[in-house]
């Protein structure tokens, strides 16, 4: 089962700062993603959150 969670409130705790876009961070803090997604899986969740960002093409 996939869901919609708190992942981008648990980005903030991990440095992302307002007016920054989610998104980037995939591909220029791809280190602190990991450890997000390491830390949930180390809590031995019963249930894995899905990221579900919306990325917009800038023209």
């Amino acid at each position: 089962m996939l869901a919609d969670g708190a992942t981008e409130t648990n980005l903030f705790l991990k440095g992302l700062l307002t007016g920054d876009t989610p998104e980037l961070w995939n591909l220029k803090q791809s280190k602190k993603i990991a450890e997000l997604h390491i830390d949930f899986l180390e809590a031995e969740p019963q249930l894995i959150l899905q990221i579900l960002l919306e990325a917009q093409v800038v023209a």
